[in-house]
């Protein structure tokens, strides 16, 4: 590939028109997303919708990478659906926390251990701690997370209406969870059981998308 002008016979490393004269490259810097300065056709109202459609590109493309998002479908369409998902893991969090009560929110069990039967005493040793309750601090991060990816999606371009559709379903799914648990009619010690198993299979779907 050839570096150098085909006019100038000279690399261009800032805007690709030339000087006065046309005989050395213009060294003005080009706008964002744009290959010319202002003063070469940069304000043109085509340039810079261009230049913005181009930046918009960029910017969704480097979020995905960030996040490791599925290249099978487009740059906006991977970054919805990461948000979709991260709203589900976020609602369902949500709904566990409320379960837990003032007083499991921030005391919990911290160690377990087994001890050898003794005429003392032994068996099963529980200490408890004041400390946020895993499903916390786990809440914590993914609401960092789903934050974070909202954020890209608007700063790459897209539509505010489109974010709420994706941010409603996510919610909406986790919320039909929950009835079906309450139509079973289970046991709490049964809904405990199905806790971590429901928040394993939605980590389960982030982690299997992120490896594609």
């Amino acid at each position: 590939m050839k570096d150098t002008c085909d006019r100038c016979d000279q690399p261009h490393p800032r805007c690709n028109a030339h000087a006065e004269g046309g005989t050395r490259p213009c060294m003005r810097w080009p706008r964002k997303g744009s290959a010319v300065c202002p003063r070469h056709g940069g304000k043109a109202p085509q340039t810079v919708a261009a230049a913005t459609k181009r930046r918009e590109a960029a910017e969704l493309e480097e979020a995905v990478t960030t996040y490791g998002l599925p290249r099978k479908v487009g740059a906006a369409e991977a970054l919805l659906e990461e948000l979709y998902r991260t709203a589900g893991v976020v609602s369902y969090l949500e709904a566990e926390i409320r379960e837990l009560g003032g007083e499991g929110l921030i005391w919990g069990k911290v160690e377990e251990t087994d001890a050898p039967l003794t005429e003392y005493g032994g068996g099963t040793q529980t200490k408890y701690a004041a400390v946020p309750h895993v499903l916390v601090q786990l809440y914590q991060r993914e609401r960092a997370h789903y934050a974070k990816v909202a954020k890209d999606c608007l700063t790459a371009g897209v539509d505010k209406s489109i974010i709420d559709v994706y941010e409603q379903v996510g919610a909406s799914y986790v919320a039909m969870f929950a009835r079906v648990l309450d139509q079973l009619g289970l046991t709490p010690e049964q809904r405990s059981k199905v806790r971590p198993v429901l928040l394993a299979e939605l980590q389960a779907i982030r982690a299997g998308a992120e490896a594609q």
